[in-house]
């Protein structure tokens, strides 16, 4: 079983709860904070297909979800998701997703291929729901610390690197081997 797992070696379903983790949800005039898990999912286990089958076919004009619910497999390949669903998380229900995102792992190096947020999330006018991204990405960055690894790579847009940098004052910028994207690395 990889490092990242070990923690919950008793699970005996595909979509693992890693940690929990929280989110602000609008109540009134005001954020507050409510609960949500991250959790593993795997193309493996037929309810985590279905799952993300249902996400691919509903974020379909995300941009990156049709690469992260692409159904091949890789024994280093992890797909995190971020949910408000409290139990149960070996039915995945795809409404309580709130986000994505795709790893390959590789000795202490995780690399970030595609992070997506639910595009209702994203898009709407009048957000129910903020600090998904960044509470998203924190908390798997604090699992893979605490699991041994000491680096995260990451391809950034030019306009989706601010995030980043916002969320990780550390991140570096490493030279970039594809054109349109940027290479970060954050040292965890």
């Amino acid at each position: 079983m990889d490092k990242i797992a070990n923690n919950f070696s008793s699970c005996n379903f595909k979509a693992k709860p890693i940690m929990p983790t929280k989110v602000l949800e609008k109540c009134l005039d005001k954020y507050i904070p409510k609960e949500a898990h991250i959790i593993e999912m795997s193309y493996s286990d037929v309810k985590d297909a279905k799952a993300l089958e249902v996400i691919k076919d509903k974020w379909a004009k995300s941009q990156f979800a049709m690469m992260i619910c692409s159904p091949y497999e890789l024994p280093q390949r992890k797909i995190y998701a971020i949910t408000t669903q409290n139990s149960d998380f070996s039915n995945p229900e795809p409404e309580k997703l709130m986000g994505l995102a795709d790893f390959l792992l590789k000795g202490d190096n995780a690399n970030l291929r595609f992070l997506q947020i639910d595009p209702n999330i994203i898009n709407s006018t009048d957000r129910e729901i903020l600090s998904v991204g960044k509470n998203f990405m924190k908390d798997i960055v604090e699992n893979f610390k605490s699991s041994g690894f000491k680096t995260m790579d990451l391809f950034a847009e030019p306009r989706v690197k601010p995030f980043y940098k916002k969320v990780f004052p550390t991140i570096k910028d490493k030279e970039s081997t594809v054109d349109s994207y940027t290479n970060l690395i954050l040292d965890i």
